[in-house]
């Protein structure tokens, strides 16, 4: 596994040099713009992104087993054919959120607002 700071990680979002299969797990990053993050078959297990603009990010098979995405806007993000295994979704905004095929045994969706298209 990689190192990312915080501020790295935003600046690699921000400059769209995330590329595909990016190892992430364990990576910690609160309340920071990650607005169309490509995070296609990246490994964010045990991730924490905690408050995070995450709109419009690409999540699709991708492994965020355990992750905790409380109070994240997820508005148009698409997490198809994702493992979401005992994630927590606690207040995250759902606004056209693609979860068709993703895997969400144990995932904790808690005062979610809005809808996601299954």
């Amino acid at each position: 596994m990689a190192f990312y700071s915080s501020e790295k990680f935003a600046n690699m979002v921000q400059s769209g040099q995330l590329t595909a299969g990016m190892d992430l797990a364990n990576i910690h990053i609160e309340n920071h713009n990650l607005r169309s993050a490509y995070l296609v078959s990246a490994n964010l297990k045990g991730a924490v992104l905690r408050g995070s603009n995450l709109a419009c990010a690409n999540f699709e098979d991708a492994d965020l087993t355990g992750a905790d995405l409380t109070g994240c806007d997820l508005s148009y993000a698409n997490f198809q054919n994702a493992t979401l295994k005992n994630c927590v979704f606690e207040k995250a905004r759902f606004e056209f959120t693609n979860l068709r095929h993703a895997r969400v045994d144990g995932a904790l969706f808690e005062n979610i607002q809005g809808q996601a298209i299954l």
